[in-house]
């Protein structure tokens, strides 16, 4: 039997005419589309099946498989931004140092024997009489440790009666002094220190220490919260290490402050 092929043109000019029965072949056709054809997309069948996106996203059959040795799982996205831990250690023990300085400048101001500048500073200097004007002693002098006194440097010569009047009346149990050789400076020896003043400063040098190893803890604290943000991100051996080198810092760093504090407090019961 003959049989005729029919040219695509003509199929696409009328294909509702041809039918089985005019003993002709139909030929599909194979639509060429591009993006200004004005056919409709048509999906030719095929014997291989569709990947999911479900498959493709866990990695199930059809999709290619890597090069290389991947034996251990590819990491997890991460939004959080990468932590570089040595930069974490450095500013921790740039914090500590930072506590450490205050708290020795704070227990050498308490230490018994040794005068606070901040004993006369704050007091009330009468400038004029008739029109009640003060001003705090910082104001027109200024004040300096001078062994077991205090040493005060008047600004201007007709304030210095004025300051030593001051220093008088603020019942501190102290007798300032004028300096021969130096008519602007006002020395203020101090008392030796009682038991009982030992005790309350030996108090006092403790309350210091305990603020200084808190805020260590603080500064731990925010380290620590650092380092775990980029838990996910690390391999679980890396952040046991990170981890594990901030609190020996810690600990190495708060044994020296609980060193310093005892040998302060140590030196005020004795000197």
């Amino acid at each position: 039997m003959n049989r005729t092929c029919i040219p695509r043109f003509l199929l696409h000019a009328n294909p509702c005419k041809l039918t089985s029965r005019s003993n002709i072949i139909l030929l599909r056709p194979i639509p060429y589309i591009t993006s200004s054809s004005p056919h409709p997309t048509t999906r030719t069948f095929t014997s291989t099946p569709f990947l999911s996106k479900k498959n493709a996203k866990k990695g199930g059959k059809g999709e290619e498989d890597h090069v290389g040795d991947y034996s251990s799982p590819l990491p997890e996205k991460n939004t959080s931004a990468a932590i570089d831990f040595n930069t974490q250690f450095e500013k921790l023990e740039g914090e500590i140092a930072r506590i450490m300085d205050k708290l020795k400048d704070d227990l050498s101001k308490l230490r018994a024997g040794q005068a606070d500048p901040g004993l006369l500073e704050g007091l009330s200097v009468v400038l004029d009489k008739a029109q009640g004007t003060t001003a705090p002693l910082k104001d027109v002098a200024h004040v300096v440790t001078r062994g077991r006194g205090l040493a005060v440097t008047v600004y201007e010569a007709t304030n210095v009666k004025r300051v030593v009047s001051a220093i008088q009346i603020a019942d501190l149990n102290v007798q300032p002094i004028v300096d021969a050789k130096n008519p602007l400076l006002v020395n203020v020896p101090l008392p030796p220190p009682t038991r009982e003043s030992r005790d309350r400063v030996s108090k006092q040098a403790k309350t210091v220490g305990d603020r200084a190893l808190d805020a260590v803890k603080s500064a731990r604290l925010v380290t620590h919260k650092k380092i775990m943000s980029a838990k996910k991100s690390t391999r679980p051996d890396d952040f046991k290490k990170a981890d594990k080198k901030v609190e020996e810092i810690v600990k190495k760093r708060k044994a020296e402050m609980e060193a310093v504090i005892a040998a302060a407090r140590k030196g005020i019961m004795e000197g």
